[in-house]
């Protein structure tokens, strides 16, 4: 299995090969007595992840994953969802833009926590 979590001190002893993993087989997560403390990633990841669009929101939507999915909804309930989507979208981005986000790790034990 490939390592993608580290313990801080096991990162320092092997920097290069976190750093050449993170390359190659996406981020590495350095922890500190067990809790996540930072993510080395591949540069043109991170600028992927961080640079702003100047697009339009079309643009944004068209982009994504999901751009050319076809749904089957009436007209109505496309409109709703369109709008829905958008409004979601707007709020999503401005999270990213303000650094409001949190790792699919710590979502999930957030997830978890909850179910208890």
């Amino acid at each position: 299995m490939k390592k993608s979590r580290w313990q801080l001190q096991d990162a320092k002893n092997r920097l290069s090969e976190v750093v050449r993993k993170a390359r190659e087989e996406g981020p590495q997560t350095i922890t500190l007595h067990g809790n996540d403390l930072v993510v080395v990633v591949d540069a043109q990841q991170f600028d992927k992840l961080t640079r702003r669009s100047r697009g339009s929101l079309i643009e944004f939507f068209r982009e994504s994953p999901l751009g050319g999915a076809r749904l089957n909804i009436s007209p109505l309930e496309r409109e709703h969802t369109h709008l829905t989507l958008l409004d979601e979208a707007s709020r999503g981005r401005e999270d990213v833009e303000q650094g409001r986000t949190i790792s699919v790790e710590r979502a999930r034990a957030k997830y978890q926590a909850s179910k208890r």
